[in-house]
């Protein structure tokens, strides 16, 4: 599915505004949420949009460098996916590392 939004995004930038209105939805939402919760102490501060930017990121790669992971670590299409089940778990965790105010 990334590689497709992607490519369509490519092929067609027209339907850009489109994604781009998603995405700027998303993002009010996360800083609404990320502003209750420095508010309440359990956040630091952060800038939402290099938060949104790493969630995205972590979260589109793997799927963007199939081809590479798996063939540098000997993938096949089952460890991918239990790679990609993995990383279910660990991306929360590692947001919410970065986001609690104990560093």
């Amino acid at each position: 599915m990334p590689l497709f939004i992607i490519n369509e995004v490519n092929q067609n930038p027209k339907r850009l505004g489109h994604l781009l209105d998603m995405m700027g939805s998303m993002l009010a939402q996360l800083k609404f949420q990320l502003e209750a919760k420095v508010k309440s102490g359990e956040f630091r501060e952060v800038d939402p949009v290099q938060l949104f930017t790493n969630i995205i990121s972590m979260s589109l790669f793997p799927f963007l460098s199939k081809p590479i992971i798996q063939g540098a670590f000997e993938y096949d299409d089952e460890k991918f996916n239990a790679f990609l089940e993995d990383r279910k778990v660990l991306i929360p965790e590692i947001i919410l590392n970065y986001l609690k105010t104990n560093h």
